[in-house]
């Protein structure tokens, strides 16, 4: 076995996983491992001017590329501040393997300046967590650290790597990478059940998730709701497009915990949950989501979501794709001719019902179309006409969110990213932006981001300009956390609307334009609609990082 330091050790394990981006925000105790990565130039490190904008961009990296995303903090404080978005990560499901530099071990005992128990901070939010303790371990830690990331469900690990050990010179085995495989096939008998609650079915319904997407299984999950003639629903508010959203079985989102969503489902007779955390709510309701009576199958890859919130009758873990299609198959040989017609005449009337609310949206947009401030309508059609075939659309939009989905269509896999605000933190989706452009470097992406929350981590700009990422980046500005206002209306009535002037920023204003140009790349404010369309075209076909700040409407 060859001699050698641990942070040889370390660069070697990296680039045996084909690593290509570390990013992070370093400090004294990452000094060892600067050192690595300056002697191995395959391995670029990607510096954000906080840790909110290196787990961004690992966040979007690992889910556009398909790898884990690789991280380095310094220390208890950076991996204090990485908290909330391995928090995100965790909830959607993001591959990471973030690392921290821990003080050397031979001073532990004597509770050296920025040291801490690092592990118990990252167990709550990570499938793993670990410190190495030796050199020659590292390969072994390493590797089952990418292996843990990347197995189904995916998610976070943690590893924490003190100097001394990097520092260590000891005889080390280098090994290659452990390969995570496939999630098992779904049970046969699992499957026979679902298709005979399905085939009687009279009143179906899909609930989809997000996981669905990560399978690929978007195509699969379409055919099945042809085949029963099912509305198909999500989460209102979901980190990725989990259905054709121009299908015309598919009625959009739901808020799981609004008032009014138990009478959605009151009259469904069964509904399949694929891929999705079911039920997930942010507030409590008094009433449940689902009518006792209604027969629920959930599918999935994570057996934890299964029965975890809703009694389910069928529980079927396993790959979501082959599960769809063993399940499609069972369908059509048990569904009798009058049932499949009966599915044909549901589905077609179902079609019909979506192509009259969209005919709505889209007046709703004309009747905005001239109004000051710039309503959320006009900015998500005038961008929508701007956009190249095949362009990623990173959703930080928070409130402007809703108008983006109506007015968009996501019909395939790795179209549309999201971070988690129903049950996530905000600040990550401008930095996400970054790293999925770094994964795709073929592909346009475009970020588009409120304004609050820009404001977590606008230093992500600079890594922007600093590595002449091209992505433009469109703030929905409307001076206000509107998504807070209308949740404390929620929760406690209109008696509150004119009681939240505290959560406005308008006085002073914040003109993003100049801050995008403080940061160095290209800036435009608009205020005036006939404007909007000129600055976004630039913005766009700049074929550089570019922000423009659009003054939306604001009210609730």
């Amino acid at each position: 076995m060859p001699l050698m330091s641990g942070k040889e050790a370390l660069m070697e394990t990296l680039i045996s996983e084909k690593v290509e981006y570390v990013f992070g925000n370093p400090g004294s105790t990452e000094a060892v491992f600067m050192e690595g990565l300056y002697n191995r130039p395959e391995i670029q490190y990607i510096l954000g001017l906080h840790e909110t904008v290196a787990m961004g961009m690992a966040e979007g990296y690992a889910w556009a590329s398909g790898k884990p995303g690789v991280v380095n903090v310094h220390a208890l404080p950076g991996l204090a501040n990485a908290l909330s978005v391995l928090y995100n990560a965790q909830k959607a499901d993001i591959g990471l393997v973030v690392t921290a530099g821990q003080q050397d071990t031979r001073l532990m005992q004597r509770e050296p300046g920025l040291s801490g128990d690092l592990l118990q901070m990252a167990r709550p939010f990570t499938k793993w967590s670990t410190e190495v303790y030796h050199a020659a371990d590292i390969p072994l830690v390493m590797h089952r650290a990418f292996k843990v990331a990347n197995q189904p469900p995916t998610g976070p690990v943690f590893v924490s790597l003190p100097q001394d050990v990097l520092e260590q010179r000891e005889e080390v085995e280098t090994t290659p990478p452990s390969h995570a495989y496939p999630p098992f096939s779904p049970d046969p008998e699992a499957i026979d059940r679902a298709a005979e609650l399905l085939a009687r079915a009279k009143r179906p319904a899909l609930f989809v998730g997000f996981r669905l997407s990560r399978c690929d299984a978007l195509k699969e999950a379409a055919q099945l709701a042809e085949m029963v003639g099912a509305r198909v629903y999500e989460n209102t508010v979901r980190p990725e497009a989990a259905f054709p959203t121009n299908h015309p079985l598919f009625v959009g989102g739901v808020s799981t915990d609004s008032s009014d969503a138990p009478d959605i489902f009151q009259d469904v007779d069964v509904i399949l949950a694929v891929g999705a955390n079911f039920v997930a709510q942010l507030f409590y309701l008094p009433k449940p989501l689902i009518n006792p009576n209604t027969r629920v199958i959930h599918m999935d890859i994570d057996p934890w979501e299964i029965g975890k919130n809703q009694s389910t009758q069928v529980g079927i873990v396993g790959d979501i794709k082959e599960g769809l299609q063993a399940l499609t198959e069972a369908l059509r040989k048990r569904m009798s001719p009058e049932a499949k017609r009966v599915a044909r005449a549901r589905a077609k009337e179902i079609g019909e019902e979506t192509k009259k609310r969209r005919e709505v949206l889209w007046e709703r947009a004309q009747h905005n179309w001239d109004r000051t401030p710039i309503s959320d309508t006009r900015l998500m059609v005038e961008l929508r006409e701007c956009l190249e075939p095949g362009t990623i659309i990173v959703d930080g939009s928070v409130t402007a969110s809703r108008a983006l989905r109506d007015y968009f269509d996501f019909s395939e896999p790795k179209s549309y990213l999201s971070f988690r605000d129903d049950d996530g933190s905000l600040g990550d989706s401008l930095p996400m932006a970054l790293g999925v452009k770094l994964a795709q470097p073929d592909r346009p992406v475009v970020g588009i981001v409120g304004d609050g929350t820009s404001l977590y981590s606008i230093q992500a700009l600079w890594t922007a300009a600093h590595y002449d990422i091209p992505v433009p980046i469109i703030i929905c500005s409307n001076a206000t956390y509107r998504i807070l206002k209308i949740n404390a209306v929620r929760v406690m009535g209109q008696k509150v609307k004119d009681r939240l002037h505290s959560l406005d920023f308008f006085d002073p204003p914040i003109d993003f334009a100049r801050l995008a140009q403080g940061f160095g790349i290209h800036g435009e404010q608009v205020r005036d609609p006939k404007d909007l369309r000129p600055a976004l075209e630039k913005a766009l076909h700049l074929g550089k990082p570019a922000l423009v700040d659009v003054i939306i409407e604001g009210g609730i």
